[in-house]
């Protein structure tokens, strides 16, 4: 998990981004993340993604980390890319 953090905390400071980094192994781990001034609420992506896949975890705004998601990380990748770009156009 620490190394998910430091990546999505490298990534959302170089440029102006919403990440979600996923391990590849089940149970999956995640960090949500995002960069000042980008609309979308890391816990609450977080949260719809371990509501739907189990697990749990919780964040801030700005970076949300969870686990024990049940769902194959590809699955998890999708649903989490819907989520963001249903927020960012406004739906």
């Amino acid at each position: 998990m620490a190394g998910l953090k430091a990546l999505a905390a490298a990534a959302t400071s170089a440029a102006r981004a919403c990440v979600v980094l996923i391990s590849s192994v089940p149970p999956v781990s995640l960090v949500v993340a995002r960069s000042a001034g980008v609309l979308v609420d890391a816990n609450a992506v977080l949260q719809q993604l371990t509501s739907r896949f189990g697990g749990r975890g919780g964040g801030t705004p700005e970076l949300a980390q969870g686990g024990g998601l049940t769902a194959p990380a590809h699955e998890i990748v999708s649903a989490a890319r819907a989520l963001i770009e249903s927020t960012l156009r406004g739906s």
